[in-house]
């Protein structure tokens, strides 16, 4: 699967879907309280949007979304320490791999 977008012509939705992927992964992973394998997944689906990002995938908001929804699921839940502490693995995942310079103002 890793190999599959060195070998095919990528497009926006095939490295869109790939990210998502690796995004779920991320989240079962989470869910299994495995951080370290967790973490490796959500930085691989930031990985593959900056990669093509000339493809419009950094301003696709999946990844963030979908993680989110995971907070809000542990909200619902009552379990709001674990919310937090997906909302603050988000946030600091997304300010490693992207910066905290990544959008450019006119």
């Amino acid at each position: 699967m890793k190999n599959y977008h060195k070998t095919n012509a990528v497009d926006a939705r095939s490295a869109n879907l790939l990210s998502n992927l690796h995004n779920n992964l991320s989240t079962a992973y989470l869910f299994r309280k495995k951080r370290e394998e967790a973490v490796t997944e959500l930085k691989t689906a930031f990985t593959v949007r900056r990669e093509y990002a000339s493809l419009g995938l950094i301003e696709n908001n999946d990844t963030l979304q979908q993680t989110l929804s995971l907070a809000n699921m542990l909200v619902q839940n009552k379990e709001y320490d674990s919310a937090l502490e997906v909302i603050d693995f988000c946030e600091s995942t997304i300010t490693e791999i992207m910066g905290t310079n990544n959008v450019n103002a006119p």
